[in-house]
C-alpha cells in the first residue's frame, strides 16, 4: 500500500511542479527528488508502527 501511495504522490507532485514551472521535458529530473522525499516519509511512517 505504501509503494502505491508513494508512486501516486510522486506523480501528482511532479505534475504540479511541471505545470507551474513549465519543465515538461524534465519530468524524471523533477520526479526523482520528490520520490525520494515521499519514500523517506513512508519509511518513517511504516517503521514507526
Amino acid at each position: 500500500m505504501s509503494i502505491v501511495s508513494v508512486c501516486w504522490c510522486t506523480y501528482s507532485a511532479s505534475l504540479m511542479f511541471l505545470t507551474v514551472l513549465s519543465m515538461s521535458e524534465q519530468r524524471f529530473l523533477v520526479a526523482y527528488p520528490v520520490g525520494l522525499l515521499y519514500s523517506a516519509f513512508a519509511l518513517l511512517v511504516v517503521m514507526a508502527k
